[in-house]
């Protein structure tokens, strides 16, 4: 019953006692109703999923851009940088040429902002033409920031000091549009 691992994970990587996908995401099946920043209830207390043989779908084929991107060390791991990257094609304005994207959650605080590996890669992506947005978590929903308009400025400047404050720019937008 389980669905195979897709091709594209990387060899020898696996979750371990990541939650982040678990706790951040909402799910709405007809098995498991789970609002998003919300422990499952089916995660246990001894760091595993408790009804992994038959979790619901949208479980057995979510895999976040760590497991798929051999480029990101472990550092990148969501439940110890704090972010949860994910791919996404929703919300790019029509006038960008990519459609698909970056999701990059912040499920763990906004430190990570002013973290050199986190700007680097935000710039980086922004620089390759790939759509990033910004999540951060609010009471109800998540707050969505579409950065590479906003950062295409900074970007071509390579200045830390003004990537950082595009950055926290964007991550107090955010947090204003969460709901």
């Amino acid at each position: 019953m389980d669905a195979a691992p897709p091709e594209n994970l990387v060899p020898n990587r696996d979750c371990g006692d990541c939650n982040v996908c678990c706790s951040f995401y909402e799910i709405r099946q007809p098995e498991l109703q789970k609002p998003a920043h919300v422990l499952c209830p089916n995660w246990s207390e001894a760091g595993h999923c408790t009804i992994y043989d038959t979790r619901p779908l949208p479980c057995r084929t979510f895999f976040c851009v760590w497991r798929k991107a051999a480029s990101l060390d472990d550092w990148w791991r969501p439940d110890r940088c704090g972010v949860a990257i994910r791919e996404t094609a929703q919300d790019i304005p029509d006038h960008f040429p990519r459609r698909a994207g970056l999701a990059f959650d912040l499920v763990g605080g906004r430190a990570v902002i002013g973290d050199d590996r986190f700007i680097t890669a935000v710039a980086s992506q922004i620089a390759a033409g790939v759509p990033m947005i910004l999540l951060v978590p609010g009471k109800t929903g998540s707050g969505r920031i579409f950065l590479n308009d906003r950062m295409a400025a900074a970007v071509a400047s390579r200045s830390r000091a003004l990537l950082v404050r595009e950055l926290e720019n964007a991550l107090a937008d955010a947090e204003a549009a969460a709901p």
